[in-house]
């Protein structure tokens, strides 16, 4: 048994389809907005909304999710939304203290560049490096080396409210 497979072009589909183009929904739970207000509302939001698009899907690579179970997709989901929530809150923390410091920028970028309005990201990628070291002698801990900060690290330390003494107090076990 032998299938071909022809197709043709739907042109007069293409032309109900196209006339669509460029228009998108939008919804809001607000009632007093015309729809050049909501639209103006959303094209002043759409760069940080395009920005928690990006991290949900490169940063934290959300996709695909291969699961076989729909509770399990949604608790997926939920965990990421909660992650969503805690690189946003971050982030506030970390530039509302820039402000009450009146900090304009930070050196976050490589070749110690400027950053005025810091990420999460770059703010995981500083202490990336950071850890604490132990000596052990069989199962017995000799000495404990904790991390050493630089000033750039103390500083982001002291934006996000945790203060550079964090990592002083860290316990270093299990196997060697």
């Amino acid at each position: 048994m032998r299938f071909d497979l022809q197709w043709e072009i739907n042109s007069s589909k293409i032309r109900e389809v196209s006339k669509s183009d460029g228009v998108f929904p939008l919804i809001t739970n607000s009632r007093d907005l015309s729809a050049l207000e909501l639209f103006n509302a959303y094209r002043s939001k759409q760069p940080v909304v395009e920005k928690r698009h990006d991290l949900f899907k490169n940063i934290l690579e959300s996709t695909p999710a291969y699961l076989k179970n729909i509770g399990r997709l949604e608790a997926l989901l939920f965990l990421e939304f909660i992650a969503l929530i805690v690189h946003a809150l971050i982030e506030r923390q970390l530039r509302q203290q820039m402000q009450k410091d009146q900090i304009e920028s930070i050196p976050l970028y490589p070749e110690e560049r400027s950053c005025k309005a810091p990420t999460t990201t770059r703010l995981i990628d500083l202490f990336e490096p950071v850890q604490p070291h132990c000596l052990k002698e069989g199962n017995v801990l000799v000495q404990q080396f904790p991390p050493q900060l630089n000033d750039l690290q103390k500083t982001m330390t002291g934006l996000v409210g945790l203060g550079p003494g964090i990592y002083q107090n860290i316990s270093v076990s299990g196997q060697i």
